[in-house]
């Protein structure tokens, strides 16, 4: 037998790196298996992608940057996914037995954290022009007293009023996806006669079918109610500042007008101060404050463009004229 100690120092060597080689090769395409198997334990990481994507309400070719791995945290399974889409950084962790959403994060441009709802904001010009597609008018012909997006049980929404000539609209839009919740409109005349006049119920004016529901109630044969017997939208105006402690400088008007609930003649004030949004129901007759509410308001409930077109319309008092003589 030979004696290794004899074996030329090359040999030793190759075999050594041999070796070596082998057993890499070995780890390699043992570790290769073992991840194409973890990619398909429970639903597997295609079907998670799937979750994560429904969820956000995108498909695969509206995202970039899609990665998926198999994990594990705390001895359960999961697949971690993670995209991005209209700047939004999206983060799913995956149940891989049975697919549920156990965490979810989306983070703005800017670093803040949204809900999936939030993240499929449309934006308030686009909701803007889908209330006015539908209630065929232009936005030239229009004058907006009210366009803000709020919170209507868990569901966010914009709301829109806007006049054209005796006739007010009141539009509430799906943020989401633009559709139409729930529309109105009414006719007011220079003598504050108001006359209702639901739009009809899946219909747009031209007659096309859509999902809207009106919000107004019945119609009614435009009830008369002299002038004089009210307190006028200035007074209103001055009461529903009186009680918030807001001054008239300080305040920006975004609604006030004459308004009929359940045969019932009030002024609806809104304007914003101080960073609060004030609301307020005021008996047209009396002056009697009949509901109130504030809030703080939050940075995006507002578009700066707007707001400069409604101080220019503020000024005027355009929004006025159609409430008092």
């Amino acid at each position: 037998m030979k004696n290794i100690l004899n074996t030329p120092k090359k040999k030793i060597a190759a075999a050594v790196i041999a070796a070596v080689v082998i057993i890499g090769c070995i780890y390699l395409a043992t570790t290769a298996a073992g991840a194409a198997n973890s990619q398909n334990r429970g639903i597997g990481l295609e079907k998670s992608i799937a979750v994560a994507l429904a969820d956000a309400g995108l498909k695969q070719d509206q995202v970039q940057n899609l990665k998926g791995s198999f994990d594990k945290e705390d001895g359960l399974e999961v697949y971690d996914v993670y995209f991005e889409a209209n700047g939004f950084e999206y983060e799913y962790t995956i149940k891989a037995a049975d697919g549920t959403i156990l965490e979810s994060e989306i983070e703005t441009p800017d670093g803040k954290i949204v809900t999936a709802e939030e993240a499929r904001d449309i934006g308030l010009e686009k909701a803007k022009t889908a209330a006015l597609t539908h209630a065929g008018v232009t936005e030239k012909d229009v004058t907006f007293t009210k366009s803000k997006k709020d919170s209507d049980d868990g569901r966010l929404v914009y709301e829109f009023e806007f006049v054209k000539g005796s006739t007010e609209y009141d539009y509430e839009v799906d943020a989401a996806t633009g559709s139409i919740i729930a529309f109105s409109k009414e006719t007011v005349d220079s003598a504050e006669n108001v006359s209702e006049t639901p739009l009809a119920s899946g219909q747009t004016p031209s007659g096309q079918t859509t999902s809207g529901q009106t919000t107004s109630g019945q119609s009614s044969a435009g009830t008369s109610q002299p002038s004089s017997n009210y307190i006028g939208v200035d007074k209103a105006k001055s009461i529903a500042l009186n009680h918030a402690g807001v001054k008239a400088s300080a305040a920006t008007f975004t609604k006030a007008k004459l308004d009929k609930d359940d045969g019932h003649y009030d002024y609806e004030i809104e304007f914003y101060a101080g960073g609060m949004e004030y609301e307020y129901e005021i008996d047209a007759t009396t002056g009697k404050i009949r509901d109130y509410d504030s809030e703080r308001m939050e940075d995006d409930d507002w578009d700066d463009d707007w707001d400069d077109d409604w101080d220019d319309h503020d000024e005027d008092d355009d929004h006025d004229d159609h409430d008092e003589d």
